[in-house]
């Protein structure tokens, strides 16, 4: 059974806005569930991601307010649960330290037998050391196997992990917690746990940087300014500068979607214009695999101040994009989560999760059956006010049973029939209920046209080119019938 924590006086006030796109208003269903994390101790979550076939790892921080960084590892500990989809919990764990190491828990890197295989960083107790620990959790959170990795003559502040296409473990880090101080880490781990690379990049300042798999034998590595093409062994292939004709300044979050695109989210900033105030909204930029630019969107409202912070892909072609809407510190003021699901470049659906306290995202990742995960930070400042924070998690899964976001399923040409072919100005449609979402590209993908069926189950199509195009009937978020239609 799903349980919700709430404290008493804190949440009465709590809302969680549904706010639609105009063109597809969505109800708020069954497939949404939540799950409070709150208690005297400051919370914040590190990672909440699926693992396995309806398994969620998720990991918080607990412990006493602090920002410094030796303090984020003394006076916090790792409180670990394993979810299914519906948030209902299968087990916890909490886990301070392992072998004198500190230890702080990023994120699943892998799975054995259906049980977590995990990353994070270790500090040395007594010598202040920073390495890599990657711990076999079983089913129920008791440790099968950990092991340290790394330099102990170097700090290692490791940052991002994947399990590339040989089924080696790939880690990016810093030796500097000092941003643009240091140089970026990339090491290797095989699959029998043995560190078979090290490599120390001298000529690359480290910040934030983020690692990914690429189709091919290659990764991407992002870092400040700067999108890198490595191979397999860490050597540059190529390299690219974002250019400040961008209007989305890049974030630290990259994935790869439809046509081996690039997508990274980021923040949408005006040019100042005297007497106006300056625009911040957040958005996200696509670049093809060669790093060229080719599309750039911003969302938000003109009078909040919104920044793009996550993103993730789900069937490739739709994107979730997860970022801070009205996020102000001085003095802090309600704000919201604001998470997107964008298809094809159009967005199909809004959240805003939040309200009645600073609501900040910690996490956003895609369900396989499609929907998300977001795991969100929660500071209510009118409880507790100043400096001396205190944060409660909020995570919370949406559509999580709907198997066809994002995923594009085989017509079924023999319940729903759209006729006549070759077709004119008007397309019939049988077999199937008015209202329906009606799509239509051309040879190269593009959106050439958008309705709904009428009451009559009929199409009328705009003037276009006599060709071939693609069309597509959805029923909410289900694809029920798609194929190519012919115009005259």
């Amino acid at each position: 059974m799903k349980t919700l924590y709430l404290t008493s006086g804190m949440r009465t006030l709590l809302s969680i806005f549904l706010f639609l796109s105009t063109s597809f208003q969505v109800l708020l269903g069954q497939n949404t569930h939540t799950y409070w994390l709150d208690s005297e101790a400051d919370e914040y979550v590190k990672c909440a991601e699926p693992y396995a076939p309806d398994r969620i790892f998720s990991n918080v921080m607990i412990g006493n307010y602090s920002t410094s960084y030796p303090e984020l590892f003394t006076q916090y500990k790792n409180k670990m649960f394993i979810f299914d989809y519906e948030l209902n919990v299968l087990a916890n764990q909490q886990l301070d330290q392992l072998d004198g190491y500190e230890i702080m828990i990023y994120g699943v890197l892998d799975k054995q037998n259906n049980e977590p295989v995990v990353w994070g960083r270790a500090m040395n107790i007594d010598g202040g050391d920073n390495q890599l620990v990657i711990i076999h959790f079983s089913s129920q959170l008791e440790i099968q196997s950990y092991a340290f990795y790394g330099d102990e003559s170097t700090q290692e502040y490791f940052m991002s992990a994947f399990k590339d296409d040989n089924g080696d473990y790939v880690f990016a880090a810093s030796n500097s917690l000092q941003s643009l101080e240091g140089n970026v880490i990339l090491t290797k781990v095989n699959p029998a746990g043995e560190q078979i690379q090290y490599t120390l990049m001298d000529n690359m300042e480290s910040y934030k940087t983020k690692i990914i798999n690429a189709p091919g034998d290659y990764y991407y590595l992002l870092n400040v300014f700067n999108l890198y093409k490595l191979d397999t062994d860490f050597n540059i292939m190529d390299s690219y500068d974002y250019p400040d004709t961008l209007s989305v300044n890049p974030d630290i979050d990259i994935e790869i979607a439809e046509d081996n695109k690039l997508v990274v989210p980021g923040t949408y900033m005006s040019p100042p214009v005297p007497g106006s105030p300056t625009v911040i909204d957040m958005g996200y930029i696509e670049f093809t695999s060669d790093y060229q630019p080719v599309y750039e969107q911003t969302m938000g409202a003109y009078d909040t101040v919104d920044f793009g912070r996550f993103i993730s892909v789900s069937g490739w072609d739709t994107l979730y994009l997860a970022g801070d809407k009205n996020l102000q510190n001085n003095p802090p003021d309600d704000s919201w989560v604001s998470i997107y699901r964008i298809r094809n470049q159009e967005i199909e659906q809004q959240w805003n999760i939040g309200g009645q306290g600073q609501y900040t995202p910690g996490s956003l990742e895609s369900l396989e059956n499609g929907g998300f995960i977001a795991g969100i930070n929660d500071w209510d400042f009118y409880t507790y006010p100043g400096e001396q924070k205190q944060r409660d998690v909020l995570l919370y899964t949406e559509n999580y049973g709907d198997t066809a976001v994002g995923v594009f399923p085989a017509a079924v040409p023999e319940e729903i029939i759209v006729y006549p072919q070759p077709a004119d100005r008007q397309l019939f449609i049988k077999n199937t209920s008015p209202g329906l979402r009606f799509s239509l590209r051309d040879m190269q993908g593009k959106l050439c046209y958008r309705t709904k069926t009428d009451a009559q189950n009929r199409v009328h199509l705009p003037p276009l080119a006599p060709g071939i195009y693609y069309y597509r009937l959805e029923d909410r978020h289900t694809t029920v019938k798609s194929g190519k239609l012919l115009v005259h």
